[in-house]
């Protein structure tokens, strides 16, 4: 709910103004009377220039990794996005339920693709 102060339920005024003007394409009536009524708003709100996009913000720290075994997922380990092939690979080989479906085949391949996937091949 919109308060008189032009607050969203927890959201400072200027969250609220970004969170109107990023809505108004959606439901643009609706945007223009929050914009005018709930935030005494000048002009209109279809005018006021688009929010900022901040890459920093969605950027994740840590990622989830699903494990496979011969194309089956048999895992999902979390790792740092950053991390490389061989951490990853270490980290998926201590999985126990990973172990108990390579236990005695030979692993032949590692696919990775990083920050996605590992996919080991056994035989």
């Amino acid at each position: 709910a919109i308060s008189v102060e032009g607050r969203i339920e927890g959201m400072d005024r200027a969250c609220c103004e970004t969170f109107v003007r990023a809505l108004a394409p959606f439901v643009p009536h609706f945007a223009e009377e929050v914009w005018r009524v709930a935030l005494d708003g000048a002009g209109s709100v279809h005018e006021m220039p688009w929010p900022a996009y901040d890459p920093d913000m969605v950027r994740e720290d840590e990622v989830e990794i699903p494990v496979q075994v011969n194309g089956k997922l048999r895992a999902k380990i979390t790792m740092p996005a950053d991390a490389d092939e061989e951490a990853v690979k270490a980290q998926a080989l201590q999985d126990e339920n990973v172990q108990r479906n390579i236990e005695g085949k030979e692993v032949r391949k590692v696919i990775f693709i990083k920050g996605r996937l590992i996919n080991i091949v056994a035989n």
